[in-house]
């Protein structure tokens, strides 16, 4: 199930983006690669991936980074923090 504030917003058969974070240190970051599994109305493992905007395989979804905009990647966000003018 789904606890917590956004528990009343979801209701049965509605598509929910499960996200999950750590406190890691700056060297981890570095090296740490999001993972994506997509699943069916089942809860079945469909998919796989590594790309934090890809759209759900086989659905009428557009990446994320599409509907937002060109957003900067937590590569660009180190590499403008080395750099010392990240936001």
């Amino acid at each position: 199930g789904i606890n917590g504030a956004a528990a009343r917003l979801v209701h049965t058969g509605a598509l929910v983006i499960i996200i999950a974070s750590a406190q890691v240190t700056d060297e981890e970051a570095r090296t740490m690669k999001p993972r994506v599994v997509f699943v069916d109305a089942d809860n079945r493992i469909t998919g796989t991936g590594d790309d934090p905007a890809e759209a759900l395989p086989g659905t009428d979804l557009v990446r994320g980074d599409a509907v937002a905009g060109e957003l900067p990647s937590a590569r660009t966000h180190l590499a403008a923090h080395d750099a010392g003018t990240a936001r």
